[in-house]
């Protein structure tokens, strides 16, 4: 008996030893470096890329169904066909609450942001004085412009795959398309950067600061495409990659890449090669994120012009049997557009007009190339 009490005591105490001296392991928070909270900062979106919500198909429950007097029969008549046709309700059996899907909250993001960046950059640039178009109004971009950039967005995110990306209306996004928005205006006052993409421009007018300004963006750009073939080839996507740029290469450039009024407007440019950044790297985002606040720059300040130019605008009048070309309401700065000073209204005269000046505008950029290349004394 005693022993059995001694022993039991022994028990306790190296119970309660044992409880006492356990170690208790805590867990330290480790301190976060400014690296990585500047990085928490740029990657956290605004809002979650899910919603939930209280699920409608509850006001039509059994309950609320049954409690009026008609209600039995279209209570029944829904129930035969959710049986039927399981596909009629989101759910076979109704929830208390529904989830948006993350591509369908970034899809609804990506639309309302570049909405909003258009609408700042309208006013932005103006405020400070840039080039822009005097006579694009927000109420012009809606009612001409609205619908045709709402396409390019589309076709930017799922080209983007910018449903697969986090972060859409994060500041890792949204600060690269504001640069991307205000540099290229604020280029315009730049007096050695005012001049035009052509050859007569290039080799006669140039200057040396925008031949060094352009070998480093292209320096950039080829750094960027690099990186895209290297990532795409060891990833495996590399040859899908090159057969989507080709298929919009097909559908969008070739058409009209050969027609002599076609003016690759940066809009457009930065519209075709920014969507087919989509690799899921930082730089990759980046990049797509700077060529699309250059193309929400060309649609606020210049507005998203025709790449045919006056040749799309006379086509459209003559197709839709506008009379204003005819009857002079249009003019336009460019010699090649429709002009009714220069020739009497009529459609003949018209289109005899638009192929002749179509063929002077060639000649024209002919002679001056010779022009530069023999010189002034020549």
């Amino acid at each position: 008996m005693v022993l059995m009490m001694v022993t039991r005591n022994f028990e306790e105490i190296a119970i309660g030893e044992t409880e006492e001296y356990q170690p208790q392991v805590q867990e330290k928070e480790i301190p976060k470096t400014h690296f990585e909270k500047i990085k928490i900062l740029l990657t956290t979106n605004i809002l979650d890329d899910e919603f939930t919500f209280p699920n409608p198909y509850n006001l039509w429950s059994q309950e609320t169904l049954t409690s009026r007097s008609f209600s039995v029969a279209v209570s029944s008549f829904i129930s035969n066909l959710n049986k039927k046709n399981d596909n009629l309700l989101d759910e076979k059996e109704i929830t208390p609450t529904k989830t948006i899907s993350k591509t369908q909250v970034r899809f609804v993001k990506f639309m309302l942001l570049s909405y909003l960046i258009i609408v700042l950059l309208h006013a932005m640039i103006r405020g400070l004085d840039y080039e822009n178009d005097s006579s694009l109004t927000l109420s012009a971009f809606h009612t001409f412009d609205l619908h045709s950039c709402a396409l390019d967005a589309v076709v930017f995110f799922v080209v983007g795959r910018m449903h697969e990306r986090p972060g859409i209306d994060s500041l890792s996004f949204i600060l690269p398309v504001l640069l991307g928005g205000w540099f290229f205006s604020a280029m315009t006052e730049w007096s050695w950067a005012r001049h035009n993409v052509s050859a007569h421009q290039i080799m006669c007018e140039w200057p040396t600061e925008l031949f060094i300004f352009v070998f480093c963006g292209l320096s950039c750009i080829g750094f960027s495409v690099f990186k895209h073939v290297q990532y795409g080839w060891r990833d495996g996507i590399l040859v899908s990659r090159f057969c989507e740029f080709g298929a919009t290469f097909v559908v969008f450039v070739l058409p009209t890449a050969n027609d002599p009024f076609y003016q690759f407007h940066h809009w457009f440019a930065t519209w075709l090669v920014g969507m087919h950044l989509n690799q899921n790297y930082w730089w990759s985002r980046v990049s797509m994120a700077l060529f699309w606040g250059v193309y929400l720059n060309g649609i606020a300040v210049y507005g998203r012009d025709s790449i045919l130019g006056c040749k799309s605008a006379y086509y459209n009048s003559e197709q839709q049997k506008c009379l204003m070309l005819q009857e002079g309401d249009i003019n336009s700065e460019h010699e090649w557009c429709f002009n009714p000073e220069v020739f009497n209204e009529t459609e003949t005269e018209a289109k005899t007009f638009f192929n002749q000046t179509e063929q002077e505008l060639i000649d024209e950029g002919i002679l001056l190339l010779s022009y530069c290349e023999a010189g002034p004394a020549h």
